[in-house]
């Protein structure tokens, strides 16, 4: 082989190592990189975003609503509405009324405050006016006296014999005239059938569970003061209203 052609056959030799060597130029090489980039970059900033909203579950809700994640709107607030009516209108409670009534009151309340007592009379005298049109639920929040929570006990016990109406209007009656050891002969003047029965749920503290569960929802819903009152699920305020201001309410609603 000439010099010439030697040279010329090491020069295309070499050549051909630099174009071998030089694969990771190659389109579809650069493509790969870029989209394998992209994916670690993902991967990383969605660690970094679990990790931050597992610290912080308040920044969830923002997270999921910013990317329509969540079926906000109708179905949120008709949950939030059955969830707030739950919580003013509460569970196995006592009331007076229809079971389909056009307006329903909720009255917080305790058997130890001067302003309850006077309700009482409010909460029978619309019941009889308004009939089938309207639904009173009680609830106790017994804060005011030391043994508030025992003669809320007391009306709820009695309610076990179909007397806690009888129980709750006499308890308002002697307001203030008698103590816990006259719960016995009290459930006897209302003519509570069986008296032992009534003695163990008294001392049992049988429905103290429910009675607290009252109390924590008056709580959460900011009650400061008994009686308070609620109309389909709305707040109308605290303290004696008279009954002459019910109906004036009332009549124009209905």
């Amino acid at each position: 082989m000439s010099l010439d052609n030697r040279i010329e056959y090491l020069i295309n030799k070499g050549s051909n190592k630099r174009k071998k060597s030089r694969w990771y130029k190659k389109w579809w090489v650069i493509v790969l990189i870029i989209i394998v980039s992209l994916f670690l970059i993902y991967i990383i900033s969605l660690v970094f975003l679990v990790n931050r909203l597992a610290k912080n579950p308040a920044d969830l809700g923002n997270f999921l609503n910013s990317r329509n994640l969540l079926n906000i709107g109708e179905n949120i607030s008709s949950t939030s509405d059955q969830v707030n009516i739950k919580i003013i209108e509460g569970e196995f409670n006592y009331y007076i009324g229809s079971n389909d009534p056009i307006i329903t009151i909720v009255v917080f309340s305790d058997f130890n405050c001067p302003y309850c007592k006077s309700t009482a009379d409010t909460v029978a005298n619309l019941a009889v006016k308004y009939g089938d049109k309207i639904k009173i639920i009680m609830r106790d929040y017994p804060v005011i006296g030391e043994n508030s929570l025992e003669l809320a006990l007391a009306s709820r016990c009695a309610g076990e014999q179909d007397k806690y109406w009888p129980m709750y209007y006499k308890l308002f009656e002697l307001q203030g005239e008698f103590t816990s050891a006259d719960l016995v002969s009290i459930a006897q003047i209302i003519s509570v059938n069986d008296i032992n029965k009534f003695s163990q749920c008294l001392s049992e503290e049988k429905y103290r569970n429910d009675i607290i569960k009252d109390a924590s929802d008056a709580q959460f819903l900011k009650i400061e003061g008994t009686p308070a009152w609620f109309i389909n699920g709305e707040k109308a305020g605290e303290g004696s209203i008279p009954f002459e201001a019910w109906t004036k309410f009332f009549d124009n609603y209905l």
